[in-house]
């Protein structure tokens, strides 16, 4: 597995007043989903759900970094292809002492790569 490409960024950087909400946390994910097919073309994507703090239901918070990742594999799904790659998008709390390899491979050691990832020929 390779990392081709990160991208790190505060979840509520956009939040200039207010408070989060469910509605504004639903559009933060769908964005981030949007960017991550824009950025890296017509690789699958796919969102780790994160866990949402909800002690207060009014307001609930997602953790407060959004990270994406392309990554790739030498090795295809199908066996007409050069490799397979898949992007990657989920939240997490504060990472600034973690290693690049170490947040990816933490986010990613339970993913279902054959069933998630799309094969890709150079």
């Amino acid at each position: 597995m390779r990392v081709e490409d990160f991208h790190y960024q505060h979840t509520y950087a956009s939040l200039f007043s207010g408070r989060p909400d469910a509605d504004l946390n639903d559009c933060i994910l769908k964005d981030a989903i949007k960017k991550a097919d824009k950025i890296w073309g017509s690789t699958a994507v796919h969102l780790i759900r994160p866990e949402v703090d909800k002690s207060d239901p009014d307001h609930p918070v997602l953790p407060p970094v959004l990270l994406r990742a392309y990554l790739t594999c030498s090795e295809p799904i199908g066996p007409a292809f050069d490799g397979s790659g898949l992007a990657v998008v989920w939240l997490t709390d504060a990472c600034h002492s973690d290693s690049i390899e170490d947040l990816v491979a933490r986010a990613i050691k339970d993913l279902a790569w054959e069933e998630l990832a799309t094969d890709f020929d150079y």
